[in-house]
């Protein structure tokens, strides 16, 4: 019994060397805190989902709240969630063509159902992100990451039949109504649809956060809400400044690399806005709505440019290209105009760092050094061009950056 008692933990441990080497985790987060993180299936309703292949059901999609967490002697590698969920990960494999289980291989930094960790006078502070066009939530969670163990609790939105594939709570995955439609042959009245469904899902969001965070262990009625925010990428960078101007309760929002749609253009903020793009060798691109809004900043602003990176460097992609070891296999031209030529550590950290410093002027008051629209030496790759003096030098013709 005695040597039975000595062999069992050393098989265990044995067990979880074998693997760990076959998990490929994500870089660890900056930040000093534990995370944690709880998925929830939403149900609006009082809403008809007009993406559904199903005409005349409630809109229904997932989010993900990421979350500074309680730190447990047991937090370890092998608690930490998948990066994605198994039958997404399979949906995802067969339409890139990848090996089955290349995706799962990949481990996230989060721990499921850890205790929320609350800062003394029990105001947590919530930032609710959208993703890109066609993208899944999933494909940001490095920043969203982040973002938590920086203190704040992120609130990921999967916009289903918007995002290619999104895994349900039910396992049933929901495809995008989007996939394989060349961008050329996307019908623009369903796009609109498509960004007012994301507008409305993350003001749902909004209206039911506490529902939502009743899911996180550790959240109770005793707990404030310090403040909310939006951000997002791309096409819900554009969501996240329509929201901006369309919810009151938001202190103020983040666009990442995204134009600007919808009533947010004409009648601009009342409130601070950041907005961060990227450049390539002299490439400038801009856009009328662009301006247009930044003229109609009448709060706090700042532009943010960081070169070197490119418009999908914003995501989780290079990272992974890197960790699966993937980067041969993509042309290198290729590679640079959808993500950039600057390594994708030092990117990701750039990135990450801004973010943060917005949200942290944003929740406490307190200027930035970084947000200061001055260049500075440790981040030599970032500028900002619009910060005092700006005029439109090219007008894209991408609709949907």
């Amino acid at each position: 019994m005695a040597k039975e008692a000595y062999l069992y933990p050393l098989i265990v441990l044995l067990l979880l060397i074998h693997v760990s080497a076959q998990l490929l985790q994500l870089p660890p987060p900056t930040g000093l805190f534990t995370i944690g993180t709880v998925e929830v299936q939403i149900h609006d309703s009082g809403r008809v989902d007009v993406l559904a292949p199903t005409p005349n059901i409630p809109r229904t999609f997932m989010v993900q709240v990421f979350y500074p967490a309680k730190y447990s002697t047991l937090h370890t590698l092998y608690y930490a969630v998948p990066y994605i969920k198994q039958h997404a990960a399979l949906a995802y494999e067969a339409a890139k063509g990848l090996q089955a289980g290349t995706l799962s291989a990949l481990q996230s930094n989060s721990l499921p159902g850890a205790t929320l960790y609350v800062a003394d006078g029990n105001l947590t502070n919530i930032i609710v992100f959208s993703p890109g066009f066609q993208i899944s939530r999933v494909f940001y969670t490095s920043i969203l990451e982040d973002l938590a163990s920086k203190g704040y609790v992120v609130v990921a939105i999967d916009h289903t039949y918007d995002a290619e594939a999104v895994e349900m709570a039910d396992g049933s995955v929901a495809t995008g109504r989007f996939v394989g439609v060349p961008e050329a042959d996307l019908d623009l009245s369903e796009v609109a649809q498509a960004f007012t469904a994301r507008t409305e899902d993350v003001v749902y969001v909004l209206n039911e956060v506490r529902e939502i965070m009743a899911h996180v262990p550790g959240f109770t009625d005793f707990v404030d809400i310090g403040g909310l925010a939006v951000f997002g990428h791309s096409f819900g960078g554009a969501a996240a400044a329509e929201v901006c101007w369309l919810d009151g309760r938001v202190l103020g929002g983040l666009n990442m690399d995204g134009d600007f749609y919808g009533e947010v253009v004409g009648k601009g903020l009342n409130k601070p806005f950041m907005y961060m793009d990227s450049a390539h060798g002299d490439d400038v691109i801009r856009s009328p709505a662009q301006v247009e809004v930044w003229e109609r900043l009448r709060s706090w602003r700042r532009h943010v440019r960081v070169s070197g990176l490119r418009h999908m460097g914003y995501s989780d992609f290079p990272m992974l290209i890197e960790l699966l070891g993937l980067a041969q296999e993509i042309p290198e031209d290729v590679y640079e105009d959808l993500y950039g030529a600057a390594e994708a550590a030092r990117s990701a950290l750039v990135v990450k760092t801004f973010v943060a410093a917005f949200f942290d002027f944003l929740f406490t008051g307190v200027k930035s050094v970084l947000l200061s629209n001055e260049l500075n030496e440790e981040w030599p790759e970032v500028s900002f061009p619009m910060g005092r003096d700006f005029r439109l030098l090219q007008v894209s013709s991408d609709t949907f950056s």
